[in-house]
């Protein structure tokens, strides 16, 4: 089951460009409330509602570098079991729809490694 909270910590599915680009997976690693139109200083928290970060006033950062409004980010699915994955010729993960990128490529027998 997802959980309702957003958390400092959790992995989430992030979609740069304003949330154009296709869903990446990626860490939280800071979340801030600001009011309406706030660019900068906002409330460091540990966590907000899920239903609070649709629109400009949940700020959070990631693991890849960027950061994110939270609309741009969506609960992360379970991990993909190993056999569940449709492996492209670098060894990513495609799994319900989410690319998963793997550090090692895949082996000759085309198994995942593990994430």
């Amino acid at each position: 089951m997802t959980s309702t909270l957003l958390r400092v910590g959790d992995r989430v599915l992030w979609s740069g460009a304003w949330g154009l680009d296709a869903p990446r997976p990626a860490r939280v690693t800071g979340i801030e409330l600001v009011e309406p139109e706030q660019v900068k200083g906002g409330v460091p928290v540990d966590a907000v509602p899920w239903s609070a970060a649709v629109e400009r006033d949940v700020i959070v950062d990631l693991d890849n570098g960027h950061w994110a409004y939270g609309h741009q980010l969506r609960p992360l699915p379970p991990e993909p079991p190993e056999a569940d994955c449709v492996l492209d010729s670098r060894g990513t993960c495609v799994f319900h729809g989410v690319v998963h990128e793997y550090v090692n490529d895949a082996d000759e027998t085309g198994a995942a490694p593990h994430m």
